[in-house]
């Protein structure tokens, strides 16, 4: 490690434009669980949405070559890594270890106290890059999906009130953001991401001028992506969630919901519905 690390730099992802960031990104994930294209208006998208800093986000040099790129967020104290890798060739060098300190120091030089992010459960040499590093399991994360051609007891389970959803403002949902929420969702779900969105569409159950439940949801056609779905704690938050739910399914021929944390409180409503596991990832943490 020490004979590799001695050719490596850094140079801030300010430096670079979006097209050349999203390549590299793009490239550090060849060969991965699942295919990874970013493009340049992705790269720009998860700047904003997820308020990467460039300026703090290290891209890895050997000699003169960029081989590796690390997205660091900030939030006041917190922080959070959206992506890391190192491209084929110079993978098993030990220079992920390398990175991973970079990506550390920069964190701690913004101010930040913590950090967060999330692996693959079966992506064993990142998880030992990042334990490594100090890093621990915080939780379990699921990524569910639901296609109306695959739907068994999902469909025979869907709720008779699905006619109470209405739809609904996102900025006014988001207002009740923290009402709605016990368990703090992953980072690109959490309010100060979702309020950088302009493409959510709100849907929600509404009592007596008190939203009940809400789901926010991203569209791609016949296509939609669950980017939120909580509901007020209470006898019938099942009930209510089960309801979004069979609206969207009514609507759309398939759905999927990216990291819904496994203590998640609308998990049960996820699974009642006919939603299956695609990918599990652990969120990992540390303090500095």
């Amino acid at each position: 490690m020490s004979e590799n690390s001695a050719h490596v730099s850094f140079l801030p992802g300010s430096c670079f434009d979006l097209d050349f960031l999203a390549d590299l990104y793009t490239r550090t994930f060849a060969e991965y669980f699942y295919p990874c294209l970013v493009t340049p208006s992705d790269m720009e998208e998860i700047v904003r949405v997820e308020q990467l800093d460039l300026d703090r986000c290290p891209v890895m040099l050997f000699g003169k070559e960029p081989i590796g790129f690390a997205t660091l967020g900030i939030r006041g104290s917190e922080s959070y890594c959206r992506g890391f890798g190192v491209i084929v060739p110079y993978r098993g060098k030990g220079l992920g270890h390398v990175l991973c300190d970079e990506m550390i120091r920069l964190a701690k030089d913004a101010g930040a106290r913590r950090m967060v992010l999330g692996v693959i459960k079966e992506n064993i040499p990142a998880l030992q890059t990042y334990g490594r590093a100090g890093f621990q399991t915080l939780r379990e994360m699921i990524s569910l999906e639901w296609r109306a051609d695959a739907d068994g007891a999902g469909r025979r389970n869907r709720k008779s009130s699905a006619g109470q959803v209405v739809e609904a403002s996102p900025e006014d949902l988001l207002r009740q953001f923290e009402a709605l929420h016990t368990v703090r969702p992953v980072w690109d779900r959490d309010l100060p991401s979702l309020r950088e969105r302009d493409d959510l569409r709100g849907l929600a159950i509404i009592s007596g001028g008190v939203t009940e439940a809400h789901a926010l949801i991203r569209e791609h056609g016949e296509r939609a992506e669950i980017v939120d779905l909580a509901a007020r704690a209470g006898g019938r938050s099942l009930q209510h969630v089960g309801s979004l739910l069979s609206k969207l399914q009514e609507a759309h021929p398939q759905l999927v919901c990216h990291n819904e944390p496994a203590d998640s409180p609308v998990l049960d409503a996820l699974l009642a519905s006919g939603f299956r596991e695609t990918v599990r990832r652990l969120q990992l943490g540390r303090a500095f």
